[in-house]
């Protein structure tokens, strides 16, 4: 039982990187020619650059694997990715709005063990996933964030940033899940499962070795091209200044237990490695910044320009006045010229109306204000085409990305939620199913292995059947209501029609049923300890049957107890004669 919660043992040796592996077998990649992958720029991922007048069949293209599409040109698509992701507001938000509706910071376990595959009651599975629940909400929620290796985030916190750096400029997920007992007894832990959480990039193939059959890109294949282990560098390759060292993690233990997660959405099958989900939209992105820069200068340009003074006289005339050109005045007269035109305008100096000062124009002259008129007064229309594109690349809706409800109404906003929301539950799932789920499995076999969870006598063993026992849903933030009166009658009747169930709409809404019930049920019964009597529903009240013993204390405060019976005796019953 030890050995499945200790993770392999990492040595080095000169010839490479050596692992000591759990069983005691030693394996190693040996000497091999140190290899530097071209990273420059493909064409697989941008937009066809059709030549004019060549249609467009007539343009050819190479078949590639995904491997040499995606590796190729990974660290230019993410270099790419990262600055705008730190650049454009827009992108910005929409990725983090995007990771909030998929997970939010406060994800949370459903446990759901099969306890009909396990041949046990549908009374202990609930125990059972009680008791899980409420251990993993302890060890996620901890204040002090022992859950995390860097003790920065605690486990919802820790989601939202990998899901939001998966679904956006990393296009990966990667992380690793450590039992350490030492760090659990310095730290007076509640737990030895903690997870660090890694960067991508630290993910590569020990002194750049070239891939191939069982190595590419820093993972360890099998024969069927499924990863075994991540070569993960001691730290990132920028900050590498002396040799770099690569570090070699499980994907899990001989008995099943995850400690190396690398999860991607995979676009292609055999692809080793993701690329950004924002990818297709960098160039618009690009564009749209180009777009803005340009109309804020024609905006300043025009400000400059706007502003002008028509005179009345000609330009030789203008120049004179100016001491300028040919007719200019000199000597005495230009003399007598400056001293009339300071006199004239000395008589209003400092004249003004509420602060503002008045300009003294020459006889004749005027001001002027030019109206600009160009393509940037027309900038809604360029604006609500790069948001709807930015909303098709995120799988958002138009208002949501863009903040703007203007143009919608009450059907079309319910029609983008239904198909959005649609979106976020698949990629919920999918997520969840690939990098919480490993957590949590890890979190349970812990609980199960130190006796935090008794399983009943008779019950299979837990490595027999880990699928069994850690089945588990996750609930996420809501969609939300348009109408909350229309949302909720709608809800009432899917449950009457038997088209849904108090339980599926409870989770719909992020919430427990369980929880809700035993929230109403211990509200009720302090109401009425009170004397204040709660009514639910649309027909009538569910009044709960108090415990006798709380009865009889609120029948005392209350004053309405029955008189006691007096220890008079009955008086006898009449006797026939």
């Amino acid at each position: 039982m030890a050995n499945a919660l200790t993770a392999p043992s990492l040595t080095s040796s000169g010839k490479g990187v050596v692992v000591a592996a759990a069983g005691g077998a030693s394996a190693s990649l040996g000497d091999r020619p140190v290899f530097t992958p071209n990273l420059a720029p493909g064409n697989f991922f941008r937009g066809a650059e059709i030549p004019r007048g060549r249609r467009a069949f007539n343009v050819s293209f190479s078949l590639s694997s995904a491997n040499k599409e995606i590796v190729r040109e990974r660290r230019t698509a993410v270099i790419n990715a990262r600055e705008v992701d730190r650049n454009n507001v827009n992108l910005r938000s929409a990725l983090t709005k995007r990771a909030v509706d998929m997970v939010g910071a406060n994800l949370r376990l459903q446990a759901m063990p099969n306890y009909e595959m396990l041949g046990l009651s549908a009374e202990w599975a609930q125990r059972f996933a009680n008791e899980w629940e409420n251990l993993f909400s302890l060890w996620g929620d901890d204040t002090r964030k022992l859950n995390d290796a860097a003790r920065h985030n605690q486990f919802g916190a820790q989601m939202l940033q990998v899901c939001r750096n998966t679904y956006g400029a990393d296009g990966e997920a990667a992380l690793i899940i450590r039992y350490d007992e030492e760090r659990q007894r310095r730290y007076r832990a509640g737990f030895a499962t903690f997870v660090e959480v890694v960067d991508p990039d630290r993910i590569s193939n020990p002194d750049n070795r070239v891939d191939n059959e069982f190595l590419c890109a820093g993972r360890e294949l099998d024969d069927y091209g499924a990863y075994t282990a991540l070569w993960v560098e001691k730290r990132h390759p920028s900050e590498a200044n002396g040799k770099r060292q690569w570090t070699r993690v499980a994907r899990e233990t001989d008995m099943g237990r995850p400690i190396g997660v690398h999860w991607f959405p995979s676009m292609r099958p055999g692809a080793q490695r993701g690329m950004p989900a924002i990818l297709a939209y960098l160039r618009q992105s690009r564009m749209m910044d180009v777009f803005d820069n340009k109309t804020l200068e024609q905006a300043i340009k025009a400000a400059f320009m706007s502003i002008f003074i028509q005179t009345d006289k000609t330009t030789a005339e203008a120049l004179a006045r100016l001491g300028q050109g040919e007719a200019a005045p000199t000597g005495d007269e230009a003399a007598r010229f400056a001293q009339d035109i300071d006199t004239r305008f000395g008589m209003y100096e400092g004249l003004n109306a509420e602060g503002q000062a008045i300009p003294l124009m020459a006889p004749g002259d005027e001001i002027k204000i030019a109206s600009a008129s160009h393509a940037s007064m027309n900038t809604d229309s360029f604006r609500f085409a790069f948001d709807r594109a930015l909303a098709n690349a995120t799988g958002m809706s138009y208002a949501r990305v863009s903040n703007d409800y203007s143009k919608t109404s009450f059907a079309s906003i319910r029609a983008e939620l239904i198909d959005a929301w649609r979106l976020t539950f698949a990629d919920r799932y999918i997520f969840c199913s690939s990098v919480p789920a490993q957590i949590a499995l890890a979190h349970l076999e812990e609980c199960i292995v130190t006796g935090r969870i008794e399983l009943p006598p008779g019950a299979p063993d837990f490595y027999e059947a880990m699928a069994e026992y850690s089945q588990h849903e996750w609930r996420g933030p809501a969609m939300g209501w348009v109408d909350p009166v229309k949302d909720v009658a709608g809800a009432g009747m899917r449950v009457m029609a038997g088209t849904s169930n108090p339980i599926a709409e409870a989770a719909s809404q992020g919430g427990d049923f369980y929880d809700n019930i035993d929230a109403t049920a211990r509200a009720m019964t302090y109401a009425a300890r009170k004397g204040i009597k709660l009514t639910f529903g649309q027909g009538g009240s569910v009044e709960p049957e108090p415990d006798p013993a709380e009865q009889a204390q609120l029948d005392e405060e209350n004053g309405t107890n029955p008189p006691a019976p007096d220890n008079k005796p009955a008086p006898p019953a009449p006797q026939g004669e």
